[in-house]
């Protein structure tokens, strides 16, 4: 029964805006300026921005003009431009002199890890949870800056995301080459992710759904160790040794399916070319008939 408001203040509570001013007035300091930011400061200056994406301007100083047909009463009277300039030159959410050396995310490293933190704390308990890929759009240069052709955000950083059905995050991980911090030890690059993101959640049980990116016979037995259950479309070169029959002569709708040696449960059936699907935590049984749709869906992350 909580209100809007409430809800966003338990992942913008005061921990993130103490973490927010102490790294904002620490690098004011080095820089040799006495910034003195306050909560309060922090508070209206990110509802300034929250303010004006909706209330669009074609530029931010036009947020202070006193004519009538531009400015905004509500942002003058909470700060004032030069004060607003200010806080934006000076704002960090960590220690540029301790910067960790081998993350290219450092600059926000503290605030992701203390999102992280939060997001799983208040999660709603739930047993099916989704890993796959997210774009957080940017166009400016880094050297983790992707370029996705055919995607609905072409241009910025990619995630690895753990989301629950509801579309709440869970848990997140930038994408940094081989600096990724993810198990390179555990299978592939893919199953490394999921190995990973399963492995920092509360608890045990979970059923994990995922694309063939991330999918493999060897990954599914490795979960089923740590009681979490993994079903996904799978590659056909990752099946192992599963003598499912590949439909190549198949009509359209027809499926078979095999356990493999490690008892995961790989399938097959014929759209417009056979799909491979594998599971450690779904029967093939009962078999019914869906009508096939096409929905897409752009997913929005929230850029730090």
């Amino acid at each position: 029964m909580m209100t809007p408001y409430q809800c966003f203040r338990l992942f913008l509570d005061n921990e993130v805006i103490d973490l927010i001013k102490d790294f904002s007035n620490e690098y004011a300091a080095q820089q040799g300026e006495a910034m003195n930011l306050s909560r309060d400061e922090v508070l209206v200056f990110l509802d300034i921005h929250y303010f004006s994406g909706y209330h669009v301007l074609p530029d931010k100083e036009m947020y202070w003009e006193t004519q009538k047909d531009g400015g905004s009463p509500f942002i003058r009277e909470a700060m004032t431009r030069d004060r607003f300039r200010a806080i934006n030159k000076y704002l960090h959410v960590a220690d540029n002199l301790n910067l960790e050396t081998d993350n290219r995310f450092a600059k926000v490293a503290p605030y992701a890890e203390l999102s992280k933190k939060k997001f799983k704390v208040y999660a709603p308990s739930k047993q099916n949870l989704s890993i796959d890929e997210a774009m957080v759009k940017y166009f400016g240069r880094h050297g983790c800056k992707q370029f996705l052709k055919g995607k609905p955000i072409r241009f910025g950083y990619k995630v690895w995301c753990c989301n629950q059905q509801t579309g709440y995050l869970v848990d997140f991980e930038f994408y940094q080459g081989k600096s990724t911090k993810t198990e390179k030890n555990v299978l592939g690059v893919g199953e490394s992710v999921v190995y990973t993101l399963v492995n920092r959640l509360p608890g045990r049980g979970y059923h994990i759904y995922c694309d063939r990116f991330f999918t493999s016979v060897p990954l599914l037995t490795a979960m089923a160790a740590m009681n979490t259950a993994i079903t996904g479309t799978v590659n056909s070169n990752r099946i192992g040794k599963c003598p499912v029959d590949n439909l190549t002569n198949a009509e359209r709708g027809e499926m078979d399916y095999r356990l493999s040696d490690d008892n995961v449960l790989v399938t097959t059936w014929k759209d417009s070319k056979t799909v491979y699907m594998a599971s450690s935590g779904s029967s093939i049984y009962p078999l019914s008939k869906v009508e096939k749709t096409q929905r897409f869906i752009q997913s929005y992350f929230i850029p730090f």
